[in-house]
Parts: C-alpha cells; structure tokens; sequence
C-alpha cells in the first residue's frame, strides 16, 4: 500500500530517494514535470516561484515557464530581480500590479521604447528595478520632475 519515488541521476550508480533531496531539488524536478505536463492545462499559476532554487537555477526556470507559456497562459508573481533579468521579452512578459491611493489595482506593461534603451545599460528589467529606475520603465510619458534627456528620475515627486 505504499509508494517510494526514486530519482535516478547519469553520475550516481544507485537511484535516490525522493525525501533524501533538498527542497530546491524537489522544486526544480516539479518545474520540469510541470512544463512537460502540459496537456489540457489552461493556466499555470505560481507565486514566488524562487524560493528554495539555488541562485543558478533561477534563470532556467524562468525560460522553462516561458517555454510553459506557448501552450497555456502562466501567472507569476514574483520579487525576484534574477527572473526578471532572465525573461526574453520583458516587455512583453511583465505586468506591473499596484495599488491606487483608493486601493484599486492599477496594471501597467513596461514602455517597451524605453525599456530597449535601458537595456543597453542594465543586463535586465530586474536589475533596472533595483536600481529604482522601474517607474520610468513603466511609465507611458517621463514623468515631471525627470530628466527628460537621460529619463533618469529625480527626487522630486510628480504633481
């Protein structure tokens, strides 16, 4: 009446047991499963997709999920710069979720002008967030009180 899954990995001679792998392992494999068991799937839904992933396979599982989105949509929030960095088409890929000053969500896709211009200077959209530089990424029009030239924002709030 039991059932033991096994992993078997090409370096190892003898399988693996499901419970001696770490959390991050137990992740990645289900990643793998997910983008592979796609069939009759009509949404993919994960929040925070990176926790337990060793750094290096972050990127990976951002390509897999945008592999996953050829054949059903894929929601994912997330606060991850490295996903962020590793998506294709940001511009395309991103919507921004915020709260109004009336707690009303507000939805906004990158300006994807702007965004080429800045990716000539960051390695992606998650390293123009950390910078602070998200809200001229995201904004249709410069907001007042930025530098028009460069797009970079001040410290002065718009009006």
């Amino acid at each position: 009446g039991q059932l033991e899954l096994r992993i078997r990995f090409a370096r190892l001679a003898a399988p693996v047991p499901v419970d001696a792998l770490s959390d991050g392992q137990l992740a990645y494999l289900c990643f793998v499963a997910l983008v592979e068991l796609h069939e009759g799937r009509t949404l993919l839904s994960f929040d925070e997709p990176e926790l337990h992933l060793h750094p290096g396979l972050v990127a990976r599982v951002a390509w897999m999920l945008e592999e996953a989105a050829q054949h059903a949509p894929v929601i994912v929030a997330t606060h991850s710069d490295r996903i962020l960095d590793a998506l294709t088409e940001p511009a395309k890929a991103v919507v921004l979720c915020e709260l109004d000053e009336n707690r009303a969500t507000i939805l906004r896709r990158p300006n994807a002008e702007r965004l080429a211009e800045w990716m000539e200077r960051y390695r992606g959209l998650g390293s123009i967030r950390a910078d602070g530089y998200e809200r001229v990424v995201f904004e249709d029009t410069p907001t007042e009180g930025s530098n028009d030239e460069a797009g970079e924002p001040t410290t002065e709030e718009p009006t």
